[in-house]
């Protein structure tokens, strides 16, 4: 975001403070093709604003102010930069975060998440400056946006690293800083800035509303499950997206579950293997998703030391996915554990969420790197690869750091 007081004055990089992101570690499910058609778009921008700025008008395109509600500048404004110094900062920024959100959410949703969020950046800033007669003409500029994509990452990426350099009179400083480390600092200088610029609306305030836009959209994408962040997210770290109920306390006393836990089975589901009335009860229980009452007919069940097949598997599967998505982690790594001990082939998925669970949710390292071990590391996808080194290095961490262990 920059503010433009006159035709021939521009305003320096305004996406950083001298240090620059290179890369990340946070693994990536889509490939971020949104994020370079954007970048490429931004220059084309500039480019076509160098050769025929005054022909067409190119100054229509920034965000006004004081001229009331232009609904075409809260899309246009995000692809005006002044500079060349400004375009730069903003699309190497662009490029690590954008990359990150992207990669979580695919190329739909991100391109509709990054528009949304600069066009009702654009609608609030113009919104407060409705009265505006000083000498400022307007913004523009694609870093309302970035900060918002900061906000994202720091809600569903916090433990991933950013690879920086730091520029200091000539001196090149590699390093890398926590998603979380990284946006709480660019926070605090906006909010340094802000209020040395007298709490007048400017960059730092364009900033603040972006991180404030993103952190609403990150939010709400968390809790209503449109982003699969794999335990890593900041609501489950922190416990703030943890259901207040618990296990013991909803499973006997619940008309629910007596009423479904003894449901007779249908004659589709009946099976010819060992403890087949317990397995029809099993996946009976399942089926209505009703989980305390299904989590108590697989514990009968098993007890029995059931045979593994094809269907006994699949439904496995579905209550390890199902304990996952309702967010009971105890459970889900209790179940995840039986499972590849009783399918020690073909279960690799079901070993990095068991590893994720350890670390994340019970402090168990040493148990995480356990199961992780059997892994075949060439046999992985990308992704999957990236994230069996975050879990080793975070599990070597918690070990050096002297995580006291304890089996649950």
């Amino acid at each position: 975001m920059v503010l433009r007081s006159g035709l021939l004055r521009h305003s320096q990089t305004d996406s950083g403070t001298g240090m620059i992101p290179t890369g990340t570690d946070a693994p990536l499910y889509h490939r971020p093709y949104v994020t370079v058609g954007l970048i490429v778009a931004n220059i084309g921008a500039f480019v076509l604003a160098g050769i025929y700025g005054n022909a067409v008008g190119w100054d229509g395109f920034y965000l006004s102010y004081g001229e009331g509600w232009q609904p075409v500048q809260w899309l246009t404004y995000n692809f005006v930069h002044f500079s060349a110094g400004h375009l730069i900062g903003n699309m190497i920024f662009l490029w690590v975060f954008g990359m990150v959100v992207e990669g979580k959410v695919g190329s739909r949703n991100f391109l509709l998440l990054y528009l949304g969020c600069g066009m009702l950046g654009g609608l609030v800033i113009q919104t407060c400056m409705l009265g505006y007669s000083g000498g400022a003409v307007g913004a523009g500029g694609a870093s309302l946006v970035i900060f918002g994509l900061i906000s994202i990452c720091i809600l569903w990426a916090p433990e991933n690293e950013v690879s920086m350099i730091w520029i200091v009179y000539f001196h090149v400083v590699e390093f890398e800083v926590r998603i979380f480390v990284l946006g709480l600092i660019y926070l605090a200088l906006e909010v340094l800035g802000f209020m040395t610029s007298s709490a007048r609306m400017g960059s730092e305030l364009g900033h603040f509303i972006g991180m404030i836009i993103g952190a609403g959209i990150g939010y709400w994408m968390l809790k209503t499950d449109r982003v699969d962040c794999e335990g890593w997210d900041l609501l489950t770290i922190t416990g703030q997206g943890k259901p207040r109920g618990t296990f013991v306390s909803s499973v006997r006393d619940s008309p629910v579950y007596h009423a479904r836990s003894d449901r007779k089975p249908q004659p589709r589901q009946a099976t010819a293997e060992p403890s087949g009335d317990r397995q029809q009860q099993f996946v009976a229980t399942l089926s209505s998703e009703v989980l305390p009452a299904a989590i108590v007919a697989y514990r009968r069940f098993d007890r029995h030391t059931p045979v593994p097949n094809d269907s006994l598997r699949r439904h496995e599967e579905q209550l390890c996915r199902l304990l996952m998505r309702r967010e009971k982690h105890k459970e889900a790594a209790q179940s995840l554990s039986l499972f590849v001990s009783r399918y020690p082939t073909n279960s690799g998925r079901q070993r990095l969420c068991l590893a994720t669970l350890l670390v994340q949710h019970q402090d168990r390292p040493k148990a995480a790197l356990r199961a992780i071990e059997p892994l075949d590391r060439e046999a992985l996808s990308d992704k999957h690869q990236a994230l069996v080194r975050q879990l080793e290095r975070k599990a070597t961490r918690m070990i050096e750091a002297g995580v006291l262990e304890v089996a649950s």
